[in-house]
């Protein structure tokens, strides 16, 4: 991995990576918070032989000496020792106590012996470690051997006498804290990495290249549901000069590219899962062809979960559903939008209890095709494939379909059974694009209820277009009721030029 691997890791993963860094360091402080204060403070003892003159002598005395400085330490912490230091300090301990309280340690090759008192108090370590002191020399000459005169042969001299503290030794609040920033960056750096290794979310164009042998059309900013105001939605139309804007006329170039929008064609735009962003670009790639000239129709294929007419504040009730059940015909339901007479819309109709029969049928093949023969470009917004086959279904009747991936949102796995999906039902999958937003959404979740038979919400009919409106075409006006595939098409043929 390269330090740019690393560098996106940290990107995606700083949240959980910031938490567990500020928990570990929170941690150490509420440690050092809740510890008692424990203060410490050392005496140093020096011991030597005190017999012999040459240097011979002298050179096998600092040996032999050097060589029982281990066991000098040990009777410092033992019972004679301590139970002898209980006794004789002006406060009250016992020999167990100081054993937890007492420690020694030697420096190596030498001959002194450090002396560490430990205690809540400042007053009783310096004290404790003072005592231990003098007692051990005591205990030591009175267990050396003894020379030809009864004398010692050992001298025992205390050289560093402990003071009272005046910082506790514990806890260690700077340390504590460093130890713990130091622990939480490498347990938040060794899970982000982990995560990122066991996550296989597509979030980059490259991950969708390792799935779709298909070009990668465009990456589009989606924005989050709390921020859908101002143009969020529509910024091709709302805020043209966007770069949002600007993202989806390069998704309508691409496609241009790959001869979809340059003669008579439809594209269905659909995704793995809810929400990854199919219907806001079917919204604005229609509004950018129109933009261009181009003369479009957009139809809202998502009979189980129709969102196109909210979107775009237009009455949704009688639609695609209505033709396809042989209640309205294609010329009383459409509806334009925009001022240049250069988009039109068809929503979804009431959601009718077997879309998927609906959207099989022969009416809905006829009715494709001859609207793809009318109009410059048709886009379908239809279901994502993940919960539903409608999208499927619909897509081998087009020109190709377009697969949107949201970012962070749908797993690669997940993505590679869409385009399988697609693939096996004789469409051609012209693309993918990238939605650049994090979706949370549940993998196996109800797409709609088929059985629910609820309406398109619709916005007041005084905000909506006149549908007798003089921009729309002459001849659809009149035509009868749709109820055959023979009927539809010469009922499109006639209506739409």
């Amino acid at each position: 991995m390269t330090i740019h691997t690393y560098a996106q890791i940290v990107r995606r993963r700083w949240r959980i990576m910031l938490g567990l860094l500020a928990t570990c360091v929170i941690a150490a402080l509420l440690w050092s918070v809740t510890t008692t204060p424990m203060y410490r403070s050392s005496a140093s003892v020096y011991f030597s032989l005190s017999y012999g003159n040459s240097a011979v002598d002298l050179s096998q005395g600092s040996s032999y000496t050097q060589a029982q400085m281990e066991s000098y330490a040990m009777l410092a912490t033992s019972p004679r020792v301590l139970g002898e230091v209980a006794t004789m300090l002006p406060f009250p301990a016992t020999e167990a106590q100081l054993a937890r309280e007492v420690s020694t340690s030697v420096a190596a090759g030498t001959v002194i012996i450090h002396i560490s008192a430990s205690d809540r108090s400042p007053q009783h370590a310096a004290a404790i470690a003072n005592k231990v002191t003098d007692v051990l020399g005591v205990t030591a000459k009175s267990l050396s051997p003894k020379d030809s005169r009864g004398r010692p042969t050992v001298d025992v001299y205390a050289v560093g006498a402990a003071r009272v503290p005046t910082k506790p030794a514990v806890p260690a609040t700077k340390r504590n804290i460093a130890a713990g920033f130091l622990g939480g960056l490498i347990l938040a750096f060794a899970i982000g990495v982990l995560r990122d290794k066991l996550d296989d979310k597509v979030r980059c164009a490259a991950d969708l290249s390792e799935v779709v042998d298909k070009p990668v059309l465009g990456e589009v900013t989606m924005p989050r549901r709390s921020r859908w105001s101002g143009g969020a939605q529509l910024p091709v139309r709302d805020v043209p000069l966007s770069g949002r804007a600007e993202s989806y006329r390069k998704l309508r170039t691409n496609l241009r590219f790959m001869q979809v929008g340059s003669g008579r064609s439809s594209v269905v735009i659909t995704s793995s899962e809810e929400s990854e962003g199919k219907t806001t670009t079917a919204l604005n790639l229609a509004f950018a062809c129109a933009e261009a000239g181009d003369r479009v129709l957009l139809i809202d294929a998502d009979l189980r979960k129709p969102a196109v007419a909210q979107r775009l504040g237009i009455e949704g009730s009688a639609g695609l559903s209505s033709i396809l059940s042989g209640l309205s015909a294609f010329e009383d339901v459409v509806q334009p939008s925009g001022a240049d007479n250069k988009l039109f819309v068809l929503p979804s109709g009431a959601v009718p209890p077997n879309p998927g029969q609906l959207l099989s049928s022969s009416q809905m093949a006829v009715l494709v095709q001859c609207l793809a023969d009318d109009y410059d470009i048709v886009i379908l917004d239809c279901p994502p494939l993940g919960p539903v086959t409608d999208a499927a279904l619909i897509a081998h009747l087009t020109s190709g379909a377009v697969l949107v991936a949201g970012a962070g949102s749908v797993s690669q796995s997940r993505l590679a059974e869409s385009v399988r999906a697609l693939e096996q039902g004789g469409a051609k999958l012209l693309g993918v694009v990238l939605a650049r937003k994090r979706f949370r959404s549940g993998r196996d979740r109800t797409y709609g209820g088929a059985e629910s038979g609820r309406h398109t919400t619709a916005v007041p009919q005084a905000d909506a277009p006149e549908l007798d409106s003089p921009e729309l075409p002459v001849e659809l006006v009149g035509k009868p009721s749709v109820r055959t595939g023979a009927t539809v098409q010469a009922s499109v043929r006639r209506g739409v030029r």
